[in-house]
C-alpha cells in the first residue's frame, strides 16, 4: 500500500511539521541544495534545510534530501557530489539522497550559462549522473534520481542507471510511465495542513527505511546480528562431513544412488563430483580415485 510523501524547500516557506504529522504525513525529503543557473556555477545550500531537517526530525518524520543539478560535465557531478556530501555529514536519513535531475532552464538569457542538461546527449547525461549517484552511494548513501518520465524515457539511459532508485515525476492521476519506480510526485499542487499554500505530494511504494537502516547507510549505524549467514564451504567427496575423503563417503555415495540412503542438502552438493545434478555410481567412483589420491 502506497504511504503519502511531501516534499518541501525554502520556497514552502516556515512549515508547522508538527502540524504535517498530525495531517497523516509520516514522510518529507528536503531540498538540501542546488547548483546556480549563473555562469560562476555556484554551489548553494537551501536556506531552509538545516531548519526543515531539525524540524522534521522533531516532529517524527522520516527524512530523505534531494539536491537540483546543473551539472554539465562529470567534473561538474563530483562537485556537486561532495557539496552534497558536506551537506549530509553529522545527519540521518530514513529515505533515499535523490539527484534532482530536470535543468532545461532558457539558455538564451542574459549571464546564464550557455548550455542545459536537458541540451546535452544522452550518454553525456548518463554519465554525469551515474558519477553522482556513484560518488554518494560510495560515501555510505542509499541513492535516487528524480525526473520527468519523459527524461527517464527519454533522456537518459536506464539500463546503465537501473542501480539507482527512480523518483518519478508525472503529474496525472494515473502515470503510463512503464519503468521501475519506488516514489511518484503526482502534483505540485497538493494541500497539507502546516503548509502555507501548494506543496508537492507523492506516493512511496517503498520501505525504505528499513533498508537503510539495517545495512547502516545514511548515516546510521550498521544493525549488528544482521548479516547474512554464510554459505558453508563445501569439501567435494566429503559426504560425511568428516573433513576428509575416505572409502566410507564413496560407500555412502553408492547406497545413494541405489536408493539406500537419505541425503541432505549439503550432502548431495559434496557427492555430485560431476555437477549434473544427479547422484550416480559414477560420482561414487570418482570420490573413491579421490579417496585413494588418483584425483584432485
Amino acid at each position: 500500500m502506497a504511504t503519502q510523501v511531501i516534499d518541501v524547500s525554502t520556497h514552502n516557506g516556515d512549515i508547522d511539521f508538527r502540524r504535517v504529522k498530525a495531517a497523516g504525513i509520516d514522510n518529507v525529503i528536503i531540498r538540501c541544495g542546488f547548483t546556480g543557473y549563473g555562469r560562476s556555477h555556484t554551489l548553494n545550500k537551501d536556506a531552509r534545510f538545516e531548519e526543515n531537517y531539525r524540524k522534521a526530525k522533531e516532529a517524527g518524520l522520516n527524512v530523505g534530501a534531494y539536491y537540483y543539478a546543473v551539472a554539465l560535465t562529470e567534473a561538474d557531478a563530483d562537485r556537486e557530489a561532495a557539496f552534497v556530501l558536506s551537506l549530509l555529514k553529522d545527519k540521518q536519513f530514513e529515505l533515499p539522497i535523490y539527484y534532482d535531475v530536470e535543468d532545461v532552464h532558457d539558455t538564451r538569457a542574459a549571464g546564464v550559462l550557455p548550455q542545459n542538461m536537458q541540451g546535452l546527449s544522452k550518454a553525456q547525461l548518463t554519465a554525469i549522473v551515474n558519477r553522482f549517484c556513484e560518488t554518494v552511494e560510495k560515501a555510505g548513501y542509499f541513492v535516487g534520481i528524480y525526473s520527468g518520465k519523459y527524461w527517464f524515457r527519454d533522456e537518459l539511459d536506464m539500463s546503465v542507471l537501473n542501480r539507482y532508485t527512480v523518483w518519478l515525476a508525472h503529474w496525472t492521476t494515473q502515470t503510463d510511465y512503464t519503468g521501475p519506480y519506488g516514489l511518484w510526485q503526482y502534483t505540485d499542487s497538493g494541500r497539507v495542513d502546516g503548509i502555507s499554500g501548494d506543496v508537492d505530494m507523492n506516493y512511496l511504494y517503498q520501505d525504505f527505511a528499513p533498508i537503510i537502516k539495517r545495512l547502516g547507510l545514511n548515516g546510521f549505524p550498521k544493525q549488528t546480528g544482521t548479516e547474512e549467514p554464510a554459505e558453508p564451504v563445501i569439501l567435494m567427496g566429503d559426504v560425511n562431513g568428516d573433513g576428509v575423503v575416505t572409502e566410507d563417503d564413496a560407500l555412502l555415495t553408492l547406497r545413494r544412488s541405489v536408493g539406500l540412503e537419505d541425503f541432505t542438502e549439503a550432502q548431495t552438493k559434496a557427492a555430485d563430483m560431476d555437477g549434473d545434478g544427479n547422484i550416480t555410481a559414477e560420482d561414487a567412483r570418482e570420490i573413491l580415485r579421490k579417496s585413494a589420491g588418483l584425483e584432485d
